[in-house]
């Protein structure tokens, strides 16, 4: 029975120095104070701590955040995996960010080629520094300006305010058919 535990326990030291850690953990946890065990145990925790920190980092630098951020956080107070899930948080957060604001962004496009300039607007607005959103976003809302003029200006004419459409379809400019 001691020869066999003496083997078992050889076993757990060489996975240790073959880098086996985590092999190694689970065989060395059933020694308790046997030998060295403790000592192998402690830097086999010690080794594992550091190859997880290193995959959280890979994550990190991959662009996988969700993950990096899972990842720091199983590893509570090691090193500073508590800051690094703050950062992989904050740039999950923004990379939402960024596909929310172009989502709208798409939006606000299909809505100006669609003649919606109200609903373009809007969308731009939602986009935010997305892109030329700001740029798009005062261009449709000069293109609802003329749009409401030019109903207006139609409003006129139908009720037979000539003067006053003519003025409006003049202050119109070319838009449409205004001119």
């Amino acid at each position: 029975r001691r020869h066999q535990k003496r083997v078992d326990y050889r076993n757990a030291v060489e996975m240790y120095e073959n880098g086996q850690y985590y092999e190694a953990r689970e065989a060395l946890k059933s020694f308790g104070d046997y030998e060295r065990s403790k000592h192998y145990l402690y830097y086999c925790e010690l080794k594992i701590l550091a190859l997880e920190y290193d995959q959280a980092e890979a994550l990190y630098d991959a662009g996988d955040y969700a993950a990096a951020q899972e990842a720091f956080e199983a590893l509570g107070t090691y090193s500073d995996s508590q800051e690094r899930a703050k950062e992989s948080e904050a740039r999950l957060l923004a990379e939402q960010q960024a596909a929310l604001e172009l989502e709208w962004y798409n939006k606000g496009i299909a809505h100006l080629e669609a003649g919606e300039y109200a609903a373009a607007r809007d969308a731009f607005i939602e986009a935010g520094p997305c892109q030329d959103a700001t740029e798009k976003m005062y261009e449709a809302i000069l293109l609802v300006g003329h749009q409401e003029i030019d109903e207006t200006a139609k409003e006129a004419l139908e009720s037979g305010a000539y003067a006053r459409a003519v003025m409006l379809f003049e202050l119109n400019g070319d838009y449409e058919d205004s001119a």
